[in-house]
């Protein structure tokens, strides 16, 4: 459970760190700020109030043998990487905490499922 938890921390950080690199101009990037609903992995908000959208993404990852959509090729399970209702709500309730703290501006959230090394989705999670 501990690796899981490790890796899921990886793809966070790492996807954080793009983030700063290449957006800290335009963003302000939170990692797991305390909202009243919970810990969100990750929060970005506008640098200044120029109508941007802050952005909340919540990942989650799972193992290969854990995936969904068994079907064969070339040796290796298919996988599939899924987004369930739990988790829309989830990051739905961090979207509506953040669009309290900073009312009057969109607030678009997302999870992130990650599979492995081998999949992965990004949906909408509103």
């Amino acid at each position: 459970r501990s690796f899981g938890n490790l890796t899921e921390a990886f793809f966070q950080l790492t996807f954080c760190d793009l983030c700063w690199r290449n957006l800290s101009r335009f963003y302000t990037i939170h990692v797991e700020p305390n909202l009243h609903s919970g810990l969100a992995d990750f929060v970005a908000l506008p640098v200044n109030d120029d109508g941007r959208t802050i952005c909340v993404i919540e990942f989650k990852y799972s193992k290969v043998r854990n995936a969904k959509g068994g079907v064969r090729s070339a040796g290796k399970p298919k996988v599939r990487a899924t987004v369930t209702a739990a988790d829309k709500r989830q990051v739905a309730a961090y979207a509506a905490d953040v669009a309290a703290k900073y009312p009057g501006r969109t607030v678009e959230a997302y999870v992130a499922a990650i599979v492995g090394n081998r999949a992965y989705a990004l949906r909408r999670g509103q």
